[in-house]
């Protein structure tokens, strides 16, 4: 073999159609493809991305804007559907269909229409819920039980007035009532001690020797009882 002869480059001229290959391949050649678990996102539709059957801008064309509280899906599909019409793009969006998620939406908007009154500061969606007005001429809804007629929300706030609301005034009256403190004993050796046997009695010993054992401290008690005997025998006498 020549050392000077350099490899082949060998071209893929036929690939198997693997999803998670395909994705990649597309996202490598630089296309703003939908994130790649959207249902939008099929093999299908990358080789119509492939093919340019199916137009997807390239990263380089993409503009951002802040939306933090971004409307349904619903309004973005519909708004992304004016900007094919109008620029006459064909973005594969299929009605009834699934639709590319929400982050992929927003940008091809922020693109094609950065003055959306999606991006404006002061945007705020608001998602009313339409009321059902059902017919009760035949009393249908009478007299049912309240687990059945009564919402989430409500059935919540009455566990939480239960919890809050007192059982018993005869508990209340109790909690209310202040507690005296425990009367607290005390033995006339106490006041017998002076304070060197005080310190002593609760464990420790003098401040100038604070490590006093135990035996010189009933030798001071003896020598202390010895004295008070000695003056009792000599007021007597």
């Amino acid at each position: 073999m020549d050392l000077n002869e350099q490899p082949a480059v060998h071209s893929a001229k036929t690939i198997k159609l693997n999803h998670e290959v395909l994705y990649e391949m597309t996202v490598r050649n630089q296309y703003f493809v939908p994130a790649k678990k959207c249902p939008f996102v099929t093999v299908d539709y990358l080789l119509n991305v492939k093919a340019k059957n199916v137009f997807c801008p390239k990263y380089r064309d993409i503009r951002t804007r802040p939306c933090p509280t971004p409307p349904r899906k619903e309004c973005l599909v519909k708004a992304v559907a004016d900007i094919a019409e109008k620029k006459q793009l064909n973005f594969g969006l299929m009605e009834g269909g699934p639709h590319p998620n929400t982050s992929w939406l927003l940008s091809i908007i922020a693109t094609y229409q950065p003055e959306h009154i999606f991006f404006s500061k002061s945007y705020r969606p608001q998602h009313h819920k339409k009321d059902r007005v059902l017919d009760n001429t035949d009393n249908f809804f009478d007299d049912l039980p309240p687990a059945l007629t009564q919402s989430k929300k409500v059935k919540r706030s009455n566990i939480i007035k239960k919890l809050l609301m007192p059982e018993d005034s005869d508990e209340n009256e109790e909690q209310k009532a202040p507690m005296t403190p425990p009367r607290q004993r005390t033995s006339n050796k106490s006041s017998t001690l002076t304070p060197n046997m005080k310190e002593l009695s609760m464990g420790g010993g003098t401040k100038k020797n604070p490590k006093r054992s135990l035996a010189e401290f009933h030798k001071t008690l003896d020598s202390q009882d010895l004295q008070r005997q000695s003056e009792q025998l000599n007021q007597t006498d």
